[in-house]
């Protein structure tokens, strides 16, 4: 079985519940992650969801940190985090805007996704505490990653979930969320793409390389009539 996959979203009212984590870390984890900022001082331990048991209708998770992510691999760690990829498309749909990944990025350096794309960073609750988030919580998330990446106004309001894309390569499990711009970015606004551009919605390789998850959302696409 792929690695990668691309389920459809079943309703417009998908539910994510999240719970606060309670994992711990062991010295051999405190030393692999003190390695990690050492290498790149960008790493910060900031909170983000962990998807840990999904369907078309609901996620559950828990709030836990951008560690947990680093080491998943050598904590045989099988929670996904949790993020958002954007399709902003032009032109009646036929036009998906393209970011190119930059080299100093976790996974995927130097190829090509749908832009904005970005984790699921929200503040860890004090106690036990159920979050609950719904489809409008993510689509501001859309739009905050369209701003802080690309220099795009986006109304939340304008967009609609179609499919979660669960990659298990990445560790990450992101809810994609559709809609038309009218904007123009002629390039990225911060470090995470180092270009952007526009794609045909049925060959978004045209661009260039893919990024794994995305050409699986590619070839979704291109086929799917409910988006």
């Amino acid at each position: 079985m792929s690695s990668i996959r691309v389920q459809p979203i079943g309703r417009e009212d998908l539910s994510i519940r999240l719970r606060r984590s309670e994992e711990s870390w062991s010295p051999a984890d405190d030393a692999a992650w003190d390695g990690m900022i050492r290498a790149n001082p960008r790493l910060r331990d900031g909170p983000i969801a962990f998807a840990t048991d999904w369907s078309d209708t609901e996620i559950r998770g828990e709030i836990s940190g951008y560690r947990r992510l680093m080491l998943r691999g050598m904590r045989h760690d099988r929670a996904l985090a949790m993020g958002v990829t954007g399709v902003l498309t032009r032109r009646g749909g036929s036009e998906v805007l393209m970011g190119r990944r930059s080299d100093g990025v976790r996974i995927y350096g130097g190829l090509w996704e749908t832009a904005p794309r970005g984790g699921l960073d929200i503040s860890r609750p004090n106690d036990q505490r159920e979050i609950r988030l719904g489809l409008i919580d993510l689509a501001s998330r859309v739009s905050a990653e369209a701003r802080e990446e690309l220099g795009v106004e986006l109304d939340p309001r304008s967009l609609h979930a179609v499919a979660t894309v669960i990659d298990e390569q990445a560790g990450s499990l992101d809810v994609v969320m559709i809609g038309e711009i009218s904007a123009e970015p002629t390039s990225p606004a911060s470090w995470e793409y180092t270009d952007v551009g526009w794609s045909p919605r049925r060959n978004l390789g045209l661009i260039g390389p893919l990024s794994p998850p995305t050409a699986a959302l590619a070839a979704w696409l291109a086929t799917s009539s409910s988006c």
